[in-house]
């Protein structure tokens, strides 16, 4: 709603109904639609209006069956007159953004909170030993995932923030910490 009262070009708005919509799009940031967003080809707004339909998604490892923007489409899946590539939406929009730390000021000196079974470099980090390094391994064997507002602390305390590449080739992880309080130059 807030994006259609920013239209910068003053020609875009909502409607109430699919039937007055030039455009309908579905956003899916997970898996929840189904692996193949066979959710939303089951919609019944999409079955009935599929020429209108266009699909928003930030799922890493995507096949796009349907057209839209994917914030992490991989080349071998694009097809300029099916898919274009785009941003991943604001993570945390709900939670105020963290001061970041004085300069100087860091209790860590770098952090990584994740998994490390998504990229060989993972583990190369998890093995890592310093006695100013906060390393946290999330996967669901070790139980050790912290809550947003425990994150986006880690993140302002941290001098620098790791965040190698997981799953997908998109990494929604420097935007979410630069919003959490660490500097854009701070990712290695």
């Amino acid at each position: 709603m807030l994006l259609a009262q920013r239209d910068r070009f003053g020609v875009h708005s909502l409607v109430e109904s699919p039937e007055e919509a030039d455009l309908i799009l579905f956003v899916e940031h997970s898996t929840d639609a189904g692996a193949y967003f066979q959710d939303v080809r089951k919609h019944p707004v999409y079955r009935r209006y599929q020429r209108r339909c266009y699909l928003f998604s930030s799922t890493d490892r995507v096949i796009p069956f349907l057209p839209g923007v994917y914030a992490a489409i991989e080349q071998s899946w694009y097809r300029s007159s099916w898919v274009r590539s785009g941003p991943y939406l604001r993570i945390g929009a709900d939670q105020p953004a963290l001061p970041a730390a004085e300069p100087g000021a860091a209790r860590y000196l770098f952090s990584f909170v994740g998994t490390p079974h998504s990229a060989p470099v993972r583990h190369q980090i998890v093995a890592l030993e310093h006695p100013r390094a906060l390393i946290r391994d999330t996967s669901a064997a070790n139980h050790n995932s912290l809550a947003p507002a425990e994150y986006a602390e880690t993140v302002r305390q941290s001098a620098f923030v790791l965040c190698p590449p997981g799953r997908g080739h998109g990494n929604f992880s420097p935007l979410r910490d630069v919003d959490d309080g660490a500097g854009a130059g701070d990712h290695l």
